[in-house]
């Protein structure tokens, strides 16, 4: 492989791998023994097709190389979109995003999901009693 081949595959693999961890799948596989760039970009995306409504249903293996090139941006934006959207999260539960952060060896965890999941724990419970009176101090010592 060329280096510019091997700087391909190592900048496809760094986006996929932000994508895959912030769908809570872990990282991306490298590149299998005698695979192309191009092969290795359209093996890595494609788990990511179904969050993309245009381009779920397509063999990315058919497509030119420009129209891969359109679909390959089309589809990671879609899948990060889907990765930070609430509606995909744990039913009353948080996931985990995890990302690199700016500086080097930076990691940056947030949270998706709803936000009654982690906040139950704080709010107030239901009262074990009821008030069944009031009494006046005032009128307890006019008795007597």
């Amino acid at each position: 492989r060329s280096d510019e081949e091997r700087g391909e595959m190592a900048d496809a693999q760094a986006k996929c791998d932000s994508i895959s961890m912030a769908l809570g799948q872990g990282r991306t596989s490298a590149p299998l023994a005698g695979e192309g760039a191009i092969a290795y970009r359209r093996r890595i995306l494609s788990p990511f097709k179904d969050h993309s409504a245009t381009w779920k249903s397509v063999d990315l293996s058919k497509l030119d190389a420009d129209t891969f090139v359109i679909a390959e941006r089309q589809i990671r934006t879609d899948a990060m979109a889907a990765a930070y959207n609430p509606a995909n999260a744990p039913e009353d539960g948080l996931r985990e995003v995890v990302r690199q952060g700016a500086l080097p060896g930076t990691i940056i965890r947030e949270f998706v999901g709803s936000p009654n999941a982690w906040m139950r724990s704080f709010k107030p419970g239901r009262r074990a009693f009821q008030l069944a009176k009031i009494r006046d101090p005032q009128s307890h010592n006019r008795a007597h």
